[in-house]
């Protein structure tokens, strides 16, 4: 399980010498907040291309993960301008900090020690945008990334999350966001942990 877990983290850290534009997002919720480095990043809404990067998720309740992947987005979906579509892969790693502390709101998984859960996993997704028709671009999105079993390495037998958005540029570099993101482990003895649920807020920028 150890080599399992190290490979996993191995994959959420990219190669981030090799960029042409480096960017920040950083979302932040009552409960939860995140914040990702990009190693390649397109700051304008409407431009497609590539997003390397590396993050770091952590919550109210102590739980911590990195992840890091690969985005590849297109500049338009066919003939539809407006709309853009991106896949992806996605590395996930890390520990749920003392989960049965939380048995009066989610059940417990699965314990393999007195203090934590390791999560490790590696998902496959994409991302769906649409850019609204304004003066000040603005766009709606959808990114999920989704973990089976058989890409699951830690205590874990699977891994979700989705993140929806609404952004605005309000600079070429810089866009602010407000979203929710649903963050979920599912353990081999049937649980579901929730890491996130709740809305957050958010700015985005490259330089």
């Amino acid at each position: 399980m150890t080599q399992k877990f190290l490979l996993a983290s191995l994959f959420c850290l990219p190669a981030i010498n090799a960029a042409h534009a480096r960017g920040l997002d950083i979302s932040i919720g009552n409960e939860a907040a995140q914040i990702t480095y990009l190693s390649e990043s397109y700051g304008q809404i409407g431009i497609g291309g590539n997003d390397i990067g590396v993050g770091f998720f952590y919550n109210e309740n102590n739980d911590m993960v990195v992840n890091g992947g690969l985005l590849v987005t297109g500049n338009s979906l066919g003939a539809n301008r407006a709309f853009q579509a991106g896949v992806g892969v996605k590395g996930y790693a890390g520990y749920l900090h003392d989960p049965e502390d939380r048995t009066d709101i989610y059940p417990a998984p699965k314990r393999v020690d007195e203090d934590s859960d390791s999560v490790s996993a590696i998902g496959i997704g994409g991302k769906l945008a649409y850019i609204l028709p304004s003066r000040t671009p603005l766009s709606l999105s959808l990114e999920a990334y989704y973990a089976p079993d058989i890409t699951a390495f830690g205590d874990n037998e699977g891994l979700l999350e989705a993140v929806a958005r609404f952004e605005v540029e309000i600079a070429p570099t810089t866009r602010f966001f407000v979203g929710y993101r649903k963050l979920e482990v599912d353990f081999k003895n049937g649980d579901e942990y929730p890491l996130d649920e709740t809305g957050h807020v958010g700015i985005r920028f490259s330089f």
